[in-house]
């Protein structure tokens, strides 16, 4: 199981490489690229791995020779090209001029998210995200009352303030 992170907005790649720091343990190779201005991915796996530099798509799961054809399908068909992914992943892509984020039906793999300084920034757990300066680490306290008392996850809320899931 990989991971991905990304900002999209003002930021820069020495910040995706501190949030890609924190999930070492999700893949000991890194990397991080720019596929359009003010958008930056990255992605950690388990085996080695060389993204095209102008990649439009990063995935926590290995797509092969599929990885083009879901990052055109996406850019002709919006979200809906992501129908017939049938594994478990999370992937982002940025096509036409937005970035699109997705997980599998079920939502085995996870992705949290937050608007930060003027960026929205997200990675596959949420303690990436507190690589960024400018998000405090502050608890959300209802979300860990919630799960305290009912053993399930709040709804979109993560234990972090400002970070949905």
């Amino acid at each position: 199981m990989g991971a991905i992170y990304g900002l999209v907005g003002d930021g820069s790649l020495d910040e995706v490489r501190a949030m890609g720091r924190r999930l070492t343990h999700r893949g000991r190779f890194q990397e991080v690229w720019s596929p359009a201005e003010g958008v930056y991915f990255g992605r950690g796996s388990h085996t080695r791995f060389v993204p095209d530099r102008s990649a439009p798509l990063t995935a926590d799961w290995q797509l092969d020779e599929r990885a083009e054809a879901l990052a055109s399908g996406v850019a002709r068909e919006g979200a809906a090209a992501f129908a017939g992914v049938g594994e478990f992943f999370a992937a982002a892509v940025c096509a036409g001029g937005a970035v699109y984020l997705a997980v599998d039906h079920v939502g085995y793999r996870q992705l949290y998210y937050a608007w930060v300084g003027g960026r929205f920034a997200f990675a596959s757990e949420y303690k990436a995200l507190l690589a960024l300066a400018d998000l405090p680490a502050e608890p959300n306290r209802i979300a860990i009352q919630h799960y305290l008392a009912t053993k399930q996850p709040l709804g979109g809320q993560s234990f972090i303030a400002r970070v949905c899931a």
